[in-house]
């Protein structure tokens, strides 16, 4: 997704000089914040929404690798700290 988003993006730079945003979204209450007004945000387009929901993904993605790499090797650890079992003979 963010291979594809920024190719959309270099198409648009590369055959019109300029990426074209044509997604608007001023009724969101938190762009009408006063030191940013002279900002017209967010205005973006698909290929923006592709870089970012790549790039979030891709975050998602990472963390969830890193916590469960995080359970094996605490697991391991665990194994490897563990006291040997000894054997158990009956008398024998």
């Amino acid at each position: 997704m963010v291979l594809s988003g920024g190719v959309g993006n270099l198409i648009d730079r590369v055959f019109r000089g300029e990426v074209v945003d044509f997604i608007s979204m001023p009724w969101l209450p938190w762009v009408q914040f006063k030191p940013f007004a002279f900002v017209d945000f967010p205005i973006f387009n698909v290929a923006d929404v592709c870089v970012t929901m790549g790039a979030l993904a891709l975050i998602v993605v990472l963390v969830i690798d890193l916590v469960r790499e995080g359970k094996t090797l605490k697991g391991k650890r665990a194994e490897a700290n563990a006291p040997a079992e000894e054997e158990h003979h009956d008398g024998e």
